[in-house]
């Protein structure tokens, strides 16, 4: 069950940066009310990413974290050594950031 709630945790994260990249894409065109009701949407995204950088990240990249956000850490792992740990940073920017926020990460 426990798996269940990470996963979870982890869709309702990056359905929260798709959102949150399609705003700030946008930002400049949104009316002021819009900005406002949607400022919830950084706030909780900021604190999903910092958590789960802190504890899922960790335990699934093995490796300690260096960074407050995930996005700085797959930013080192891409650019430090060949091994599993780049490949798998450099997949989840190619296929699950930079798609919906070009050069992300």
């Amino acid at each position: 069950m426990l798996v269940l709630y990470v996963l979870l945790f982890f869709y309702v994260g990056w359905l929260n940066f798709i959102i949150y990249a399609g705003v700030a894409a946008k930002w400049n065109v949104l009316e002021h009310v819009v900005r406002v009701a949607l400022l919830p949407v950084g706030a909780i995204g900021i604190a999903q990413d910092i958590l789960f950088q802190w504890t899922f990240a960790s335990l699934f990249m093995l490796d300690l974290p260096r960074e407050l956000f995930f996005t700085q850490r797959l930013e080192r792992l891409k650019k430090g050594p060949d091994g599993w740990r780049k490949k798998v940073g450099t997949w989840i920017c190619a296929n699950l950031l930079d798609p919906f926020q070009a050069n992300h990460c």
